[in-house]
This record gives C-alpha cells, sequence and structure tokens, in this order.
C-alpha cells in the first residue's frame, strides 16, 4: 500500500510539473506577440464579415502584396473580387508563427489557414489549434489550404501590415 502511494504521488507530481510548464509556455507571449495576435484575429474577423475597408486600415501606406508585387491601392480589388468568389466563407488556422526583431518594432509572421464554406464542419480542428503539421493533415481535401507569410510594423504604436505574401499551400512532395 505504502508503494502504491509513492507511485501515486510521483505521478500527480509529474502531471502538476507538466501542466505547469505547459501553463508558463502559454503565457510566455509578449504584448507585442498578443497585440499581433489580435491583429491577426481583427483581420479574420473582417474577412469573414467581407469589411474590405477594414483590412485596408490593417496596411501601411507603402504595403506591398504578392506574389505580383501589388501595392495598396491594387490590393482593395483583389480582395474585393476574393471575397464576392467565396461568399459566405469561415477562416480557420492554426496558432501562427511569430518572429519578434530585438526592438519589437517589427516582427514576420508565417501562418497556415484554411478558407471553407460557412456550413463546413471541422470539429476537430480546435483541439489541434498548438499543433499545424496535425491541423493541416486534418484539413485534407475539404477547403482551400493556403501558407501567409506577412512583415510586420508596430511604427507609430500599433501593428500595422507591411508585406504580405500568400501562397497556395503545398507539402515538400505537392499538395496536401
Amino acid at each position: 500500500m505504502h508503494r502504491l502511494l509513492r507511485h501515486v504521488c510521483k505521478q500527480a507530481a509529474v502531471v502538476t510539473s507538466i501542466l505547469s510548464l505547459s501553463l508558463l509556455v502559454a503565457c510566455s507571449s509578449t504584448p507585442s506577440e498578443e497585440a499581433i495576435h489580435q491583429l491577426i484575429q481583427d483581420g479574420i474577423n473582417m474577412a469573414e464579415s467581407h469589411d474590405v475597408r477594414g483590412m485596408m486600415e490593417l496596411l501601411e501606406d507603402g504595403f506591398i502584396a504578392g506574389p505580383g508585387h501589388h501595392q495598396k491601392r491594387e490590393v482593395r480589388g483583389i480582395l474585393f473580387v476574393m471575397l464576392k468568389r467565396y461568399g459566405k466563407f469561415r477562416i480557420m488556422h492554426p496558432r501562427p508563427s511569430i518572429t519578434l526583431s530585438d526592438d519589437e518594432q517589427s516582427a514576420i509572421v508565417k501562418m497556415n489557414f484554411l478558407i471553407a464554406r460557412k456550413q463546413q464542419l471541422f470539429p476537430e480542428l480546435e483541439q489541434l489549434y498548438k499543433e499545424p503539421v496535425a491541423w493541416l493533415e486534418t484539413v485534407d481535401k475539404n477547403a482551400d489550404l493556403y501558407t501567409l507569410s506577412m512583415e510586420l510594423g508596430a511604427g507609430s504604436g500599433e501593428w500595422l501590415l507591411k508585406r504580405a505574401r500568400i501562397t497556395r499551400f503545398t507539402r515538400p512532395h505537392g499538395s496536401l
């Protein structure tokens, strides 16, 4: 009985340590990273509600979009056509990768995401938010997958997009 109790206590200590470590990792985001995550979520909300004007406000004046080296004024028309093409949709994604500069005035963000019809269900994806590879494998054939790479700046105290490049998601050996 004493051995069993000691074994259970050791297991409880290991589980507690793992949970504490995971909480520290989950809470280790800097204020800049949290602001970038919020910017991304705001952009997604605006895209899903077809708010082109709102999305344009997230771009710096010198913004460039690729492929194609499109300037900010061209992006408005591209967004309008894309939103019409998809109709009612939703965007889902795992946690984006954020690399902040040392002075936290610029950042590189890479995220994979899918665009799916509003009624398309993916109940298991929320459980895979922190596992991008498993998230992508789960999606497979039911939606359009993209990779978005962004360069952001915090010039006036708020984060804005300087550059963005969107590409169709592919695995090393071709499409998913």
